[in-house]
Parts: C-alpha cells; structure tokens; sequence
C-alpha cells in the first residue's frame, strides 16, 4: 500500500515538473527589407494602455521568443510603433511567417483557428476587390454591366464569416478581439447592422467583457 501511495506522489511531481516546463515559443521568419537586428515587440492592449509582454531581436531573417502565459492573450506582433501582424500568445509552439506577401501564424488552437478565418476573409476581400476592378474596366470601355447583386452577395458572405467566426467564439478571447477589430476598422461612427446583429446574439460573458462594454457605452448601444 505504501508503494502504490508513493508512486501516486511520484507521478504528481512528475506531472506537476510538466506543467511548469510548458509555455510558448515563438519561432518566426521575417523577409522584409530592414528589419535585420531590429527588435520586435509582443504588445497586448489592457486597460487602455499598450504592454509589451515579450519582445526579441531578428537575426538572420529569423527570431524566437519564449515563455509561459498564464492564460491565453490576443496580441499584437509589432515592430517598434508599427503593428505587423495579430497573434495570439498561448502556450504550444506558434510558426510565424512574414513576407511581403503574407502573414501567418500557426502551430497552436487558437492561432490555428484565426489564420483559418482570415485567409477565408482575405479571399472574399480579393473578390470584391476584382469585381469592383472589373466593373471600372467597363466603364472605361463604355461597357454596361451590372454588378451590384455580384457585390451584395459578397458583402453578405463576408458579413456571414465574420459573423460566425464571432459566434463561434463567443466564450473565448477570439470572439472579443475579433469583434473590436472589425468595429475598429470602420469609418462610420453608429454601429453597422452587423455589429447590431453581433450584439443581439451575443451571451452574457460577452457583452460583460469589459472591452464590449465601454464600445457599447461609447455608441451608445450600452
């Protein structure tokens, strides 16, 4: 009996030493021009201000940073002021690719789960971009064509993904960021009638987020 109860304590230090090994690592590649032996930043936004919580050098187009979060943040990837990507710091190993072309970070749950979303986002974005191309070219060679359901229909899917990207994280830190991020990148000061159907869908843990709740008061929504 005696060496099944020490056994038992043993597997609890042995889990326990685990659990304090595990934390993140950051392993990135960076081809752009001039960020060679520039430092980069891991920044959060809490409470109204900007705190770095990691930060590394590029050496050789490369950089890597590590340590443990206790509990999952979404950040920002910056160089010095300017924002370079969004990521979020969790414990795991998280790849982080940039080049002129592209920005990905990937390797754990949640950063997994947003790249998804935003390369989906990026492709309805560049279907709206080619047919407002296209419809320019036509006026350019006087031609009539009518694209204005092409584009409401995709409006409305990019409405549809960003809509149940949030759903679906409604409970996680995900769904918040995302929320603000979308309602960041408007110009228009009232609520869209997708940030209205966010809202009116959106359980309690969400709306009492203390993030949601002071975009609500500010909007009047609150």
């Amino acid at each position: 009996m005696r060496q099944i109860g020490n056994l038992v304590f043993v597997l609890a230090l042995v889990s326990f030493a685990i659990s304090c090994r595990r934390g993140y690592t950051v392993d990135g590649s960076i081809d752009l021009y001039g960020f060679e032996g520039e430092k980069l930043y891991v920044v959060v936004h809490e409470h109204g201000e900007f705190i770095v919580v990691d930060s590394c050098s590029v050496k050789h187009g490369h950089f890597q940073m590590t340590g443990s979060a206790d509990s999952t943040m979404f950040s920002v990837l910056a160089h010095g002021y300017e924002p370079l990507m969004p990521l979020v710091l969790e414990n795991g190993h998280i790849n982080v690719r940039i080049s002129p072309s592209s920005l990905m970070a990937e390797g754990t749950r949640y950063n997994n789960q947003l790249y998804d979303f935003l390369d989906r986002k990026n492709d309805i974005d560049n279907r709206f971009e080619d047919i407002i191309q296209r419809s320019q070219q036509d006026i350019f060679n006087r031609m009539n064509h009518n694209y204005e359901d092409s584009l409401n229909n995709v409006v409305e899917e990019a409405e549809n993904c960003i809509y149940e990207f949030i759903r679906k994280h409604y409970g996680d830190p995900l769904g918040v960021s995302v929320f603000l991020m979308m309602c960041n990148g408007s110009s228009l000061q009232e609520p869209t009638p997708l940030v209205r159907r966010v809202i009116d869908n959106a359980p309690k843990k969400f709306l009492s987020n203390y993030k949601v709740r002071e975009y609500l008061r500010n909007t009047g929504m609150l």
